[in-house]
């Protein structure tokens, strides 16, 4: 069976927005429904440049901690090691957050979006794709562990604020909105502690909410992905067990029927066993299933050994790398991206 529908996961680490458009469009003509802007410059730390939030904030100081890494290959600007907590005396619900500039980004990036459709190297029924860590990570990343839940209400505030700047600004039938859900697939899969009762559901649950947050007629994908690190999972996942799980809640009690869903698949992975949690796997028609196999150390053959092994326990899905580009050297984007498109055109 063929499997030509390419998801781009986000990051994508090229000079700039414009960069990534035109490669993207042009080579991945066909194979892609939806592109990202790529996240660049700044926002490649995916989690960290996140830090202008809370650093000048009148309600926030900051708490040096050792780190929450534990790959020793981790680049060290991408290394966490501060906190913030609420200031002694500050009632948390009277926090209001900063903006966090993710409608901003959006926002600019469409505009170059819509320059290079019209131009020609994006193809017409293309949409752009806005990809947005899920509040539970910043939480993790940013604030310190006894003021998350304190925390958390009014982040959430903010971001749903900004996807509704987001969706005013964008037109729906162009506009894609995905979830990234790192720190929530490790939690879930009991590689970090929670914050609340209930780890399952309570993960769950927080997905469902903030899936809601975007209208019916928007595009909404979810990410699971166990983390990036130097080129490498956080921790890995055992089997797709976990992940066929959380698919299985947000599928059953999502109002909004997510367009897609997208899962990692190890390099070293291509035993049933990792797999064979697809039988069980419930989402609806609606729903497009990712697997993030495309791996360039291994090329098309990796890949091909891949979708033959996971077409055991699933017929139709897309294909995928496991985590996005961003920590990654540039040089290696573009041979990635031709990649993908010598898998997808595999007979």
């Amino acid at each position: 069976m063929k499997h030509d529908n390419i998801l781009l996961v986000g990051s994508i680490p090229l000079e700039n927005t414009s960069q990534v458009f035109s490669a993207v469009g042009e080579t991945l003509e066909g194979f892609v429904s939806r592109i990202p802007d790529g996240e660049t410059g700044e926002r490649l730390s995916w989690l960290g440049w996140l830090n202008h939030v809370f650093e000048n904030h009148a309600d926030f100081v900051t708490e040096e901690h050792e780190g929450d890494h534990r790959d020793e290959t981790t680049p060290d600007w991408m290394k966490l090691k501060k906190w913030f907590k609420i200031k002694d005396g500050v009632d948390a619900t009277d926090i209001e957050i900063a903006p966090l500039k993710y409608s901003e980004n959006a926002i600019a990036s469409y505009q170059i979006f819509l320059k290079n459709r019209t131009e020609g190297r994006i193809a017409e029924k293309t949409k752009f794709q806005v990809s947005i860590p899920s509040p539970f990570n910043l939480m993790n990343s940013a604030i310190k562990p006894e003021h998350r839940i304190l925390v958390e209400p009014q982040y959430e505030a903010r971001l749903k604020l900004e996807i509704g700047q987001i969706v005013k600004e964008i037109p729906p039938e162009d506009l894609s909105i995905q979830w990234d859900c790192a720190h929530d697939m490790q939690a879930f899969d009991n590689a970090r502690p929670v914050y609340f009762d209930d780890r399952y559901q309570g993960i769950a649950d927080r997905l469902i909410r903030i899936g809601e947050w975007v209208p019916m007629n928007v595009e909404l994908g979810y990410h699971f992905c166990y983390g990036s690190l130097g080129g490498k999972h956080f921790v890995e996942p055992k089997t797709m067990g976990p992940m066929v799980d959380l698919a299985n809640r947000i599928s059953s009690e999502l109002k909004h029927v997510p367009s897609w869903i997208h899962m990692p698949v190890p390099i070293e992975r291509n035993d049933d066993d990792y797999f064979r949690a697809l039988e069980t796997l419930n989402l609806k028609p609606e729903t497009t299933l990712y697997l993030g196999l495309i791996h360039d150390s291994d090329g098309v053959k990796g890949a091909a050994n891949r979708i033959a092994t996971a077409e055991k326990f699933i017929e139709n899905f897309g294909i995928a790398t496991e985590c996005g580009f961003g920590r990654r050297p540039s040089d290696t984007v573009l041979p990635l991206i031709n990649l993908h498109k010598e898998i997808a055109s595999l007979g």
